[in-house]
């Protein structure tokens, strides 16, 4: 997906949660008046809500992982080559252990111990 679609997505689901927010107030303004607050009803209302900060907050990261990597790619720089598996910060490529929690992102072992050896190149 684009960046111009995800910021085009983003801003629809704040006009979307922002049209939310307004009905849930009035909702509970109806009911407070009425005497009789429906627990399940505001959940229900307020879980939408919920919902839709989740999709925007996903928006967010992709568009901030694109620009990220706009940048490198501007830069010449290193670009992101993935995400550590023990705590998700991203990592670039030449990166050897993560910054974060300091797991060692070393060469990939076979899981039997074998050593592959390749025409004209001698044994790993």
């Amino acid at each position: 997906m684009s960046r111009g679609k995800i910021r085009r997505a983003r801003k629809r689901l704040v006009g979307e949660r922002e049209e939310a927010l307004f009905h849930l107030g009035g909702l509970v303004h109806d009911l407070h008046r009425r005497g009789g607050i429906d627990p399940g009803l505001l959940e229900r209302r307020s879980g939408k809500i919920d919902e839709i900060d989740h999709q925007i907050q996903l928006l967010d990261w992709r568009l901030e992982t694109l620009g990220r990597e706009r940048r490198a790619r501007r830069s010449g720089g290193p670009i992101e080559a993935g995400h550590c598996l023990n705590c998700r910060t991203p990592f670039m490529a030449e990166a050897q252990f993560c910054a974060r929690c300091g797991v060692p992102f070393g060469p990939m072992s076979d899981p039997a111990g074998m050593t592959m050896e390749i025409e004209g190149l001698p044994p790993t």
